[in-house]
């Protein structure tokens, strides 16, 4: 583990500045930090450099690891929208997203920052497009993957509560699929690397950032895993009892972390009755009614406020960690 870490934002859903014991579903995680982004309050104000339409392109390939890991990714960029525009990309239950699929890039030869996106545990990175829409908006690459059978469509014990660090390997993998492909590789600006995440997708950016780990708490959270009698006994003797693989998996290429709601950190409340769900995409009608503890807010709750201070005080961190120029 190199000695230099990656600065960390510190709001209600984001990590705090000071060294502190971290969990992430019972993994402890400390804070190994050299630089911390100053604790201020959030802008109310948007930011106000001109923006992009936003492409989005899936993207997958194989990791030959472990008998060959398939592993996707749903890619944000800026986009040149020309007289017969891309079909629009729509995703069932959500609402409020523009994203135009295979789109033409608006690249123009330059190269732009990347921003990895770690999504919670048995999600998909889909579900925070809004978040994604936003930086790319702004200029940004957002690479948001779908982490190996531990996603919404594909998922395994092994892989949600034992193998956490599968994790951050997934998001080191993918930066280096994405700088080593002929077509994006060209367009990313492979010094300003940045890492974004949600609840356990939060601990992985936190990981992948240059936060370690208790290798004894880290095999105490494995251990429970592998005697909890819940489990079927098949599936609890494919989980290992191994903290090594877990104790280094900071990637340096990756120079800022932006961790959105960790469990057990200490926290900065977001004004009203807001819950874990609010950082997922603004919901429909048919979202409403499928998926209504995650879709409907409490009254008074505007979610799509809540996203656009969020999204601000992601990109005016990133621009500011990553040194992103502005007014270009």
């Amino acid at each position: 583990m190199g000695s230099k870490r990656a600065p960390i934002f510190v709001r209600k859903f984001l990590l705090s500045v000071q060294r502190r014991a971290v969990a992430a579903r019972g993994a402890a995680l400390a804070c190994a930090l050299l630089t911390a982004w100053p604790a201020g309050t959030l802008a109310q104000g948007t930011h106000d450099d001109a923006t992009f339409p936003v492409g989005i392109r899936e993207l997958e390939y194989i990791d030959p690891h472990e008998g060959g890991r398939h592993l996707t990714l749903s890619v944000f960029y800026p986009a040149a929208i020309r007289e017969r525009p891309a079909p629009a990309f729509v995703m069932p239950f959500f609402t409020k997203l523009n994203l135009y699929k295979d789109a033409e890039p608006a690249f123009g030869g330059s190269k732009h920052p990347l921003v990895m996106f770690s999504h919670g545990r048995g999600s998909n990175g889909l579900y925070y497009a809004w978040f994604a829409e936003f930086l790319a908006a702004h200029g940004y690459i957002v690479a948001a993957l779908n982490h190996y059978r531990a996603n919404t469509y594909d998922s395994t014990i092994a892989y949600l509560a034992n193998k956490l660090w599968q994790r951050p390997r997934d998001v080191g993998l993918s930066i280096s699929f994405l700088l080593n492909n002929p077509f994006w590789g060209t367009s990313i600006d492979a010094d300003r690397i940045g890492v974004a995440g949600h609840s356990q997708g939060g601990f992985t950016a936190l990981w992948v950032g240059g936060a370690s780990i208790n290798p004894e708490k880290y095999l105490a959270f494995q251990r429970g895993w592998r005697n909890n009698q819940m489990v079927p006994q098949y599936l609890r003797n494919e989980l290992p009892l191994d903290a090594a693989p877990a104790l280094d998996v900071h990637d340096k290429r990756v120079k800022a972390v932006f961790a959105m709601d960790i469990a057990h950190a200490e926290l900065y409340v977001i004004p009203g009755r807001v819950d874990h769900d609010i950082f997922v995409n603004e919901c429909n009608e048919d979202g409403r009614n499928e998926f209504p503890q995650a879709c409907i807010d409490a009254p008074g709750v505007d979610r799509g406020k809540i996203h656009a201070l969020i999204g601000d005080a992601a990109l005016k961190f990133y621009d500011a960690s990553l040194n992103v120029p502005r007014g270009r």
